[in-house]
């Protein structure tokens, strides 16, 4: 378990509407695999299990500095997502998705209704505190994240990218303040940051 002094936020994981953009969300990540995998320069591997989740960050909630990384006999992480739902008009500021090459601060993304982020499990990040003027749970700032792992085997070595994709996917116009069901087609990429490690 995390403590609060290192996270503090609200996770969803058994729900319809969730499950439903989950879904969609690792269908879209599954059909550009291959143009993910060169962008990010990380060899192919065989996929195992995939981890989806909604994030909700209320007033003053906040995830400080870590990796996505997580490694067990059935398990590693290496690639990560993160897809923004919130309410537009944004109702809360702060939330900045912060990432970093050792302690030098590299890219950070403001969160954008409809933007996917895709990057490296093993990149350190952080989410800044979000403040909701209103401290009302629908004005939270609201991710699906995912992961996905590759199947474990004797001698695997990992190698890190330091590339981070923006992709922007419109959602459609769903019913105000709920989960809104998305629309999966990969845009034109909005922002790549290129920062290898030397």
């Amino acid at each position: 378990m995390t403590s609060l002094k290192h996270r503090n936020s609200l996770s969803l994981s058994k729900n319809a509407y969730i499950r439903e953009i989950s879904d969609k969300l690792q269908n879209a990540v599954e059909r550009h695999w291959q143009e993910i995998l060169s962008t990010l320069e990380i060899k192919n591997f065989a996929i195992g299990t995939v981890e989806t989740n909604c994030v909700i960050y209320g007033n003053n909630n906040y995830f400080k500095r870590h990796q996505d990384t997580f490694t067990s006999v059935r398990k590693k992480r290496r690639i990560s997502w993160v897809y923004y739902f919130h309410k537009e008009p944004k109702p809360f500021s702060g939330g900045e998705l912060i990432f970093y090459k050792g302690n030098e601060e590299i890219a950070r993304v403001a969160p954008q209704a409809g933007m996917l982020i895709v990057f490296d499990s093993s990149m350190f990040h952080e989410v800044l505190a979000v403040h909701v003027k209103s401290n009302e749970f629908e004005n939270g700032r609201f991710t699906i994240t995912g992961f996905i792992n590759e199947k474990p085997s004797l001698g695997m070595t990992l190698t890190n990218s330091m590339k981070i994709i923006w992709q922007s996917i419109p959602l459609t116009k769903g019913i105000k303040n709920k989960v809104r069901s998305a629309l999966i087609g990969f845009k034109t990429i909005r922002y790549l940051a290129n920062h290898n490690q030397k």
